[in-house]
């Protein structure tokens, strides 16, 4: 893997009271969070399913994104001077997956990457390696870091196969969806 330092001035003091910028933000956008996602996602439903009224939708959005860049402009203005990683960029409410992405994206910015797709296939096997080991010991959180260490490697290395790892996801559950219902309606079929 080939690391670069960060710029020297990457380790410049940041004017942050953690328990004041806590306790200011996080009980609010947890609030928020949840309800932004799900208009997000039933958003996303209505235009997948070519939906033409989804203006109720677009303004239930519209509300939550306000909402949160009005907590963001009240309780993190001020509190940083620099930002102290580049993986500050990435929002912390993005779905698993996108964020995973965009976080080994930021990195490689920095220099922080495999030389090859070997490499980041050995990473998989090793982590796949790991689930099993967790599995065996019967421990949930440990077998559930080890998946999700699984997850972020295999999305890794869909990055380096050019592949979009949410399309890929999504493109098999239609597949899935399609394949169940029609198991369903053939099932129902013979029942008559």
């Amino acid at each position: 893997m080939n690391i670069q330092a960060p710029e020297p001035s990457a380790y410049a003091p940041v004017k942050v009271d953690p328990i004041r910028l806590a306790s200011a933000t996080i009980q609010a956008v947890d609030r928020l969070g949840a309800a932004t996602s799900e208009e997000i996602e039933k958003t996303a439903d209505e235009i997948m399913r070519g939906a033409t009224e989804i203006a109720e939708k677009l303004r239930a959005l519209a509300s939550a994104i306000r909402e949160h860049s009005k907590i963001a402009n009240e309780h993190v203005s001020g509190f940083c001077s620099k930002a102290t990683s580049v993986l500050e960029g990435v929002p912390r409410a993005l779905p698993a997956m996108v964020k995973a992405m965009r976080l080994q994206e930021k990195a490689k910015q920095v220099g922080f990457e495999w030389d090859n797709r070997e490499q980041v296939w050995d990473k998989v096997e090793e982590e796949m390696a790991e689930l099993k080991e967790a599995e065996q010991l019967n421990s949930a959180p440990k077998t559930e870091e080890e998946l999700g260490d699984l997850f972020f490697s295999l999305i890794n290395y869909a990055r380096f196969l050019q592949v979009d790892a949410e399309n890929a996801l999504e493109k098999t559950n239609k597949k899935f969806i399609y394949r169940f219902t029609k198991m369903e309606q053939e099932a129902g079929s013979r029942q008559r």
